[in-house]
């Protein structure tokens, strides 16, 4: 067992900050994060993290680490343990944060606002805030945000960004080849897993729900190819075409046609800003679904038809979205409350964007679309600023970003922790290069004309 885990922190161990050609992101690596050489002691096996990254840092690892892993409950609602490890990293450090200059910006108080006053609204028309409203809405925005702040005091330099996407592709690609092969193992009738999947028909791996997986593995998948054969040690090889073929593979397999869609907003604006990527999309997409077809056998073409199109699915999708769009009618300009579209029809919306405008209004609206822009906007400032070295993950990250923008089409992405994660190292990225470039009233001259020359 301390082999294994030796091994891991060896996978995991951060080489140099200068550029390593066509080095790979999966290559066991000699230098520590603060330049040493990696210990072999037994204190190193069983605590490897603390004394690089710090408590806050480690924590951050646990949580990226257990992200994949939701277990049912019956009590009617799903246990995150990665909650828990973000509950202890807030017990431990909460007095310590700091809001990271850069990193926020008034879009994020008005998600705030708008939460607050959609509340309020559920509040004076039902005359009571439901649980649903209160539990999953309310304090679930609260957790976002406190992850948001954990992710950005936590990763600070370019090597801690690096550290955290390395554990999170790692251990997202492993527990994926775990629910892949428990997915052939039960298609094929050897071996059931029910704690594994959705049933046996769509893997979701350990988080339950198909569609939240996919687009898990949509989010590593997009990092992951972006810095494929570049100069940022993040690299080629067989393992990390075969990990980004599983990712794929795991994506096909979710039938998440929401997860569908976001790689295809992925491949469409890869297309434009680097065509060579979108061609690397393409081909290892044909790969994945060769795979997909030889490993179901003969009667897979009509399965996966089948699973693709599940027209009572979309039956309903569109029942949901012609009764949301009459309640936006009803109260458009601040919309009819947060939760009380589930309170009332019992089922969620399935689209993000109709989803805020239905419960929070066009008031509401502009304040998410000005959100999720100003997180783009970092994104496409970080890029300019950042070394050579490091614009393959920031490109990355963008591009995950996009995805997330896509598949927020087919179901309530908002809430999906990943996201939260991709758009906290994005303002992580900013930040660190934005209070590099301009140390000092950086908020008001980090931001120069978009024609001007970072550099």
């Amino acid at each position: 067992m301390l082999v294994g885990w030796s091994y891991f922190v060896d996978l995991m161990s951060l080489n140099s900050p200068k550029p390593v050609a066509r080095a790979s992101f999966l290559q066991a690596e000699t230098k520590g994060l603060r330049g040493g050489s990696l210990s072999k002691s037994t204190g190193d096996w069983l605590c490897p993290f603390v004394g690089r990254l710090g408590i806050l840092g480690s924590l951050l690892f646990a949580y990226i680490v257990l992200l994949p892993v939701q277990l049912k409950t019956d009590l009617g609602f799903r246990l995150a343990p990665s909650d828990g490890v973000l509950g202890v990293a807030l017990l431990l450090s909460f007095a310590r944060l700091k809001f990271k200059r850069g990193a926020w910006s008034l879009w994020h108080l008005g998600v705030l606002c708008i939460f607050s006053l959609g509340t309020l609204i559920s509040g004076i028309r039902d005359g009571y805030l439901g649980q649903y409203a209160l539990v999953q809405k309310d304090i679930g925005i609260l957790m976002f945000f406190a992850t948001y702040a954990v992710v950005t005091n936590a990763a600070t330099s370019w090597s801690k960004i690096r550290w955290f996407l390395r554990a999170f592709v790692v251990s997202t690609a492993l527990y994926n080849l775990l629910a892949i092969a428990g997915f052939l193992l039960s298609w094929l009738g050897i071996l059931d897993f029910p704690w594994l999947n959705y049933g046996r028909f769509r893997l979701s791996g350990m988080l339950i729900d198909p569609n939240a997986y996919g687009s898990l593995l949509l989010v590593v998948y997009t990092i992951h190819v972006a810095n494929q054969h570049n100069d940022a040690s993040i690299g080629t090889g067989f393992l990390d075409t075969f990990l980004a073929s599983t990712l794929v593979l795991g994506i096909l397999l979710t039938f998440s046609r929401s997860a569908w869609l976001g790689l295809a907003a992925v491949f469409i604006v890869s297309s434009v800003v680097r065509p060579r990527l979108a061609l690397r999309i393409a081909v290892v997409a044909g790969f994945a679904i060769a795979i997909a077809f030889l490993a179901l056998g003969r009667e897979s073409r009509s399965f996966i038809y089948t699973m693709a199109t599940r027209p009572p699915g979309i039956e309903i999708r569109l029942d949901t979205t012609a009764e949301a769009v009459d309640m936006f009618a009803q109260s458009p300009i601040f919309g009819i409350g947060v939760g009380r579209f589930f309170e009332t029809r019992g089922r969620i919306i399935h689209n993000t964007p109709l989803w805020v405008l239905t419960e929070f209004g066009l008031v509401g609206f502009a304040i998410f679309v000005g959100f999720v822009s100003s997180v783009l906007y970092r994104g496409w400032r970080a890029f300019r600023l950042a070394p050579d070295s490091e614009r393959a993950l920031v490109l990355g990250l963008v591009l995950a970003h996009v995805a997330m923008l896509g598949l927020s089409f087919g179901i309530e992405a908002f809430y999906q922790r990943h996201w939260w994660i991709v758009m906290a190292l994005i303002g992580s990225a900013y930040s660190v290069e934005a209070c590099r470039n301009y140390p000092e009233g950086m908020l008001t001259r980090a931001y120069v004309p978009l024609t001007e020359n970072p550099r």
